[in-house]
């Protein structure tokens, strides 16, 4: 199984947010090795918030994991697209390594770091239907490298 990393500020708080991302990980359980991890919020002003954000994501990085940010700017890719994406780190033995900000967005020096930038859509969405939104892409994801029809 291929693993993915996903390293969202903050805990998901409402529950149907949180049935959403369970359904994910049961669906992901068989094909993917998922690690979520939340990490605490900054405190404080707002730049100060996202710093501290920026910092906590960045001592998750390994050597091996590609850092992928979801920012609205990032390029507009197809499912497909977003699967070959995935694919090419795996058969280089990479670990892709999603992270979703909080509610005030990432820093600059968080999206220079990262290895590319994941777009969803070009509209700022709640961090936590953001995670729903890419489990469920990734989850699509897989199903296309394995060929499966779920995306058909």
């Amino acid at each position: 199984m291929h693993p993915v990393t996903v390293l969202t500020i903050g805990s998901v708080k409402k529950p149907f947010w949180q049935q959403a991302v369970d359904h994910y990980q049961r669906c992901l359980r068989s094909r993917l090795r998922l690690t979520l991890t939340a990490l605490s919020p900054g405190r404080g002003p707002r730049d100060r918030c996202r710093e501290e954000e920026a910092r906590r994501i960045l001592s998750q990085i390994t050597p091996r994991h590609r850092l992928l940010v979801l920012h609205d700017a990032g390029p507009a890719r197809t499912s497909a697209e977003f699967a070959r994406l995935l694919g090419g780190l795996w058969d280089k033995g990479l670990v892709p390594c999603f992270a979703v900000g909080g509610p005030f967005g990432l820093t600059p020096q968080l999206l220079d770091a990262a290895w590319d930038q994941v777009s969803l859509g070009p509209m700022t969405l709640p961090h936590e239907l953001a995670l729903v939104v890419l489990l469920e892409q990734l989850y699509r994801a897989s199903t296309i490298l394995a060929g499966v029809a779920y995306h058909y």
